[in-house]
């Protein structure tokens, strides 16, 4: 959860006026626990309902293939994270 005030504190220095009189930190942790809720709620639904459909070998192929495609997009963003990170440090030296 700490990620999500560094990233206000960097969106409020970036544009101090964007949030007005409300409080951008108060918005982002409302926003952070509503889509925690809501995603605990449809998980639990749309994992009983794959469960009842196909069975447990079924739920498992599922959450495998979730994990496999999470890895590669993670692997391919952390790739290009990394590689921008050094050329920026190097246009910087």
């Amino acid at each position: 959860m700490t990620e999500i005030g560094l990233v206000v504190n960097d969106f409020e220095a970036r544009d101090p006026a964007a949030f007005r009189e409300t409080s951008a930190m108060t918005q982002a942790y409302a926003l952070f626990a509503m889509i925690f809720a809501g995603s605990q709620f449809v998980g639990l639904v749309l994992g009983g309902f794959v469960k009842e459909r196909i069975g447990w070998s079924g739920m498992t192929l599922v959450l495998g293939v979730l994990c496999l495609t999470n890895a590669f997009v993670l692997t391919l963003y952390t790739q290009l994270w990394f590689k921008s990170s050094i050329v920026r440090e190097l246009r910087q030296a």
